[in-house]
């Protein structure tokens, strides 16, 4: 990759041109699948968001377009800087167009106008989105016309509730649908509970569930809340037995209980933090319910390796216990994986309704 440089808005193409010309003895191409915009709210996550998109762009060439809201700074600015990211090995190469964007305060309204001008016309726009759309509105707004698919990633439980809600009113709103990253990683953990319960009689099972529990791994940032993934899956398996949400407990280590209605009678969901600390923050390792009917239902995981193993008791019998497969996609796999997606799933936006339900709910 060239250095970084710190260019005029004017300047941008020509200095994008003058990097890709550099390196004389290498011969390579530039090139471009798609176009790639990146929002993120705080400077201080631009690394880590960076980190992600290269090693996606290594497998899909892309232009990209950073952009980073400085919300803590007590100053107005715009800054734009630009680099050219060198792909493969050799001296036959491919390159991708990155163009950083920071702004704060005031300059906030020049910025939709200096990202139209270096999208590559004719190639599909995807947007990621840290966090919610609601945070910088006017942007997203003005960018919507142009996206073939919007991507976002939460980090705040307690934004969760708006952002489903938001989010419902954008499925159709976008060629190829909306979705987000918390969302994607749950697929892993849907498959096995699905591929789990396949029957006839173990759903009937679940529809009388008395109580369930989802242990997460915790997770030391601050800006980031570990329960999101573990309450997307929740969601999903009381979306899906048509479960009715009653309420809603905060604990003071952070665990939630929530309480529905179902077939057999009261439900109660906890969502707690893994004592063993196992597996990537935020990631669902443990998960286990009990009936009304007394059979029990054990999900664990090992986060050494790619299955999860299921256990099933009954007051006749005890099965024995068997494993699936349980991808850990990293987030750029994820990121990737998205991208290509088409549509929003009906799955998904059942959750999302659930979920949007819940604030009301607290509210009353």
């Amino acid at each position: 990759m060239t250095t970084a440089l710190l260019v005029k808005p004017g300047e941008i193409e020509h200095e994008l041109l003058e990097s890709w010309s550099a390196n004389g003895e290498v011969d390579k191409v530039r090139a471009a699948l798609f176009n790639l915009l990146v929002y993120v709210p705080h400077l201080d996550r631009s690394s880590e968001v960076k980190a992600i998109t290269k090693r996606v762009i290594r497998n899909f060439p892309s232009r990209v377009l950073f952009i980073t809201h400085d919300k803590e700074s007590r100053r107005s600015y715009l800054e734009t800087e630009v680099a050219v990211d060198l792909i493969g090995e050799g001296p036959h190469r491919l390159s991708c167009d990155m163009i950083h964007i920071r702004y704060a305060g005031s300059e906030a309204e020049k910025v939709p106008f200096l990202i139209l001008p270096h999208l590559l016309p004719d190639l599909p726009v995807y947007l990621l989105w840290l966090g919610g759309p609601r945070e910088d509105d006017q942007l997203f707004e003005f960018l919507s016309p142009y996206l073939s698919r919007a991507i976002f990633d939460p980090y705040a439980l307690d934004m969760l509730p708006l952002f489903s809600r938001y989010l419902l009113g954008l499925v159709n709103r976008f060629p190829r649908g909306v979705t987000d990253l918390q969302w994607a990683a749950t697929e892993g953990w849907r498959q096995v509970i699905a591929g789990a319960l396949n029957s006839q009689e173990r759903l009937e099972q679940l529809a009388i569930l008395k109580e369930g529990r989802f242990l997460y791994a915790r997770d030391d940032r601050p800006e980031r809340d570990p329960r999101i993934q573990a309450s997307y899956l929740q969601a999903w398996i009381a979306s899906q037995m048509k479960w009715r949400f009653t309420g809603l407990k905060a604990l003071p280590d952070g665990a939630l209980h929530l309480n529905y209605e179902g077939q057999g009678g009261p439900i109660l969901i906890r969502l707690e933090p893994d004592p063993l600390r196992r597996g990537d923050p935020g990631a669902v390792v443990y998960f286990d319910a009990i009936t009304y009917g007394r059979q029990r239902f054990e999900f664990s995981v090992d986060p050494t390796s790619q299955l999860a193993c299921f256990r099933l008791w009954t007051p006749e019998r005890c099965d024995l216990p068997h494993t699936l497969y349980l991808p850990h996609p990293t987030r750029d796999e994820l990121l990737a994986r998205e991208i290509f997606q088409q549509g929003t799933t009906k799955h998904y936006q059942q959750s999302l309704k659930l979920v949007s339900g819940i604030q009301r709910s607290r509210s009353q």
